[in-house]
């Protein structure tokens, strides 16, 4: 009985965190397009915003479809010689800047949406664990059918 109690402590522990209530009602939304540097690479960057929403859903967020949302992430990529900075910043929908994260990626553009969720997948959990996206989150009115 010992063993079975540790080894599910175990799983708990390597679980990955779950959002949290306030969080999965707070209206999000995903800007339309991604922040690419240099420019001509934009098109393929786009990759990003779809697995962030892919993500985002995953996760049990509310990913907004109606133009209620109350905060808003912006993805950036900079990319340079097989290597690429992704940056995500979350602002209010009043465009004032609530948090942002930078994370040095030795890897080119992903060519599938499975790669650019991988990438991303580390932003989305900080985004979970974001005191300052929580504090947003716990004042919210809460999403009100604007998620698809």
């Amino acid at each position: 009985m010992k063993a079975a109690a540790l080894i599910v402590l175990a799983a708990c522990a390597h679980e990955k965190p779950r959002p949290s209530p306030e969080l999965r009602r707070l209206p999000l939304r995903v800007a339309q397009d991604v922040l690419a540097h240099p420019p001509s690479l934009q098109p393929r960057a786009q990759i990003f915003r779809e697995a962030l929403i892919a993500d985002l859903r995953e996760q049990g967020l509310c990913v907004d479809g109606r133009g209620d949302f109350e905060v808003v992430l912006q993805v950036d990529v900079t990319v340079a010689r097989d290597a690429l900075e992704l940056h995500l910043i979350v602002d209010k929908g009043t465009g004032v800047r609530i948090d942002d994260r930078s994370e040095q990626i030795d890897a080119p553009l992903p060519q599938s949406a499975e790669g650019a969720r991988e990438m991303l997948r580390p932003f989305v959990l900080w985004l979970a664990d974001s005191s300052a996206v929580r504090a947003v989150a716990e004042d919210s009115s809460g999403c009100r059918g604007c998620c698809l």
